[in-house]
């Protein structure tokens, strides 16, 4: 019985990434992605801005809803297992559980094969899903014609390992408000920082000036 528990245990995390890489494709960075489909599973978390985030987008919100559901299900059947749990458990079944257990978080801190798991997951939800995968999220909506986006930039964009004076984007109608990336974010990013493979741009501008970024049309 013991071995069901981890197992629904380990079930449960590797639909939590799943749900999460389904968010990202949707335009939400993977933390924040992550964070939702924790609190989808387990039924808490929520905030009225990260609802009405997932409430403009019907994909978030299927996705949402089926993590809710799976969520409910596995936790249901933890409770039911957990109370037809023996009192007394074999030594052998606790050290089973416990190699599975680190078995399980060695595979987690190893970034090489996370990366490449989250590569496929998310090849085949693009093809599975009939979701197109969404280059920006929009952070602000001020107007039909301005708002405040978070942009990805597109594997071989030519714009990366340029300075923003380089590209001197507040020509083209945007502004840089900050820089995301693996090591930090950069606040109010000046003309000398350069845009890295992989960052992810907080912008203001005017929308269509913002997609001709997604599209990698800057020039």
């Amino acid at each position: 019985m013991i071995f069901l528990i981890i197992s629904i245990f380990i079930f449960l995390t590797f639909v939590m990434e799943v749900g999460a890489i389904a968010l990202k494709i949707t335009g939400m960075d993977i933390d924040n992605a992550r964070f939702q489909a924790l609190s989808a599973l387990t039924g808490t978390g929520f905030t009225t801005s990260q609802s009405e985030q997932i409430l403009r987008n019907k994909h978030r919100k299927r996705i949402i809803m089926t993590l809710m559901v799976l969520g409910h299900i596995g936790l249901t059947a933890i409770v039911i297992s957990a109370v037809n749990l023996s009192k007394k458990i074999e030594l052998w079944q606790l050290i089973g559980g416990i190699v599975l257990i680190a078995g399980v978080y060695l595979f987690a801190q190893n970034k090489f094969l996370l990366a490449y798991l989250d590569r496929n997951i998310e090849k085949q939800l693009v093809n599975k899903l009939n979701i197109e995968k969404q280059q920006a999220e929009e952070l602000l909506h001020l107007s039909d014609e301005y708002s405040v986006s978070e942009v990805e930039l597109p594997f071989g964009c030519h714009i990366v390992d340029k300075t923003l004076a380089q590209l001197q984007l507040t020509k083209k109608n945007i502004l840089v408000l900050a820089i995301k990336r693996e090591e930090g974010v950069i606040l109010t990013p000046t003309g000398k920082d350069i845009i890295k493979a992989g960052d992810r741009l907080v912008v203001y501008g005017r929308i269509k000036d913002i997609e001709e970024i997604i599209k990698c049309n800057i020039k």
